[in-house]
C-alpha cells in the first residue's frame, strides 16, 4: 500500500486542468456503474461496468486522470456500501490500481498522446495496456486473498479465464469508444448502445454459480457434487491415481432440520 499511494500522491500532482469538465463527467459516471456492479463467479469476484469508463478514460486523458476516475468511483462505491466495506479495503483498491495503472502506462508508454490518425504500433500498444492492466489487477487481488485468507490463488478463481477475458473485454470497450470518439463523438453510440446487453450478460457467471449452491445452507448442492465428482473420477482415470470419497453422516441431523 506504501508504494500504491506514493504512485497515486504523484498521479494526482499530475492531473492537468485543460479537461476538468470531462474528467469529472467521467468521474460520475463511473461511480454510478461501479456502485452497480454485478457479482462475479466466485464468491470473491465481481464485474463493474466502470472499467469501460476506465478504458475511455486512459486513452483520452491519460493514467492520471484515470486514477482520479477510479479513486472517485471507488469512493462512492465505499460510502454506499459503507456497512459491508471497511476503510482499509477502499484505501487497497485505490492503492492496487494506482500500481495497475502505472504498470498499464507503461505497456503504452511510447504513445505521449493520441494522434489524429492511429497506427498499428498504437493500437498494439493500447491492448497490451488492457491486458497489464487486467492481469496486475487480478493478480493483486489474488495475493489479498492468499496473504488475508490462506486462499491459494488458483482456487479464488480471480486468475480465471472467463473472468480475466470480461474485465479485459470491458476496459478494451472503453478504449474502443475512446478511438471512435476521436473520429466522431456520434459514432460512440455504435459501441455504448450494447452495454445494457452487456450488464445483463454479466449476470450469467453468478446466475450459473447460485445453481450450484443450497440456498439455505450457502453449501454445494447434489449438482455441484454430481459435477465435481465426475472431474474428479476423469482425473484419477486419466493420471491412474486411486480416488478416496469420504462420508459423513452426522446423528439426529434430522431434528435439526425440523427445528431450524
Amino acid at each position: 500500500m506504501a508504494v500504491g499511494s506514493g504512485l497515486a500522491a504523484w498521479h494526482f500532482t499530475h492531473i492537468g486542468s485543460a479537461h476538468a469538465f470531462e474528467i469529472v463527467a467521467a468521474a460520475v459516471l463511473a461511480a454510478v456503474a461501479q456502485v452497480l456492479r454485478v457479482e462475479g463467479a466466485t464468491a470473491h469476484s465481481s464485474y463493474e461496468i466502470s472499467w469501460v469508463v476506465f478504458g475511455f478514460t486512459f486513452v483520452m486523458y491519460g493514467a492520471s486522470a484515470t486514477l482520479f476516475v477510479v479513486l472517485v468511483a471507488h469512493l462512492v462505491e465505499w460510502i454506499w456500501h459503507t456497512h459491508q466495506k471497511r476503510w482499509f479495503i477502499f484505501a487497497f483498491n485505490v492503492s492496487s490500481f494506482a500500481i495497475v495503472i502505472s504498470a498499464a502506462d507503461l505497456a503504452r508508454q511510447w504513445v505521449t498522446a493520441v494522434p489524429a490518425a492511429i497506427g498499428w504500433e498504437d493500437v498494439l500498444s493500447l491492448i497490451l495496456a488492457a491486458a497489464a492492466f487486467t492481469l496486475l489487477n487480478h493478480l493483486m487481488i489474488g495475493l489479498v486473498l492468499w496473504f488475508a485468507r490462506g486462499e491459494p490463488i488458483h482456487q479464488s478463481g480471480v486468475m480465471g479465464r472467463l473472468t480475466l477475458m470480461i474485465d479485459f473485454s470491458t476496459f478494451g470497450l472503453g478504449m474502443a469508444a475512446a478511438l471512435t470518439w476521436l473520429v466522431h463523438p456520434l459514432a460512440v453510440v455504435l459501441i455504448l448502445a450494447p452495454l445494457y446487453l452487456i450488464y445483463s450478460t454479466l449476470r450469467v457467471p453468478a446466475l450459473e454459480r447460485q445453481t450450484q449452491i443450497d440456498a439455505k445452507t450457502g453449501l454445494f448442492n447434489a449438482r455441484y457434487f454430481n459435477d465435481a465428482l465426475e472431474k474428479e473420477l476423469a482425473r484419477a482415470d486419466r493420471h491412474d491415481r486411486p480416488l478416496v470419497v469420504v462420508m459423513a453422516d452426522l446423528d439426529l441431523l434430522r431434528n435439526i432440520n425440523n427445528t431450524y
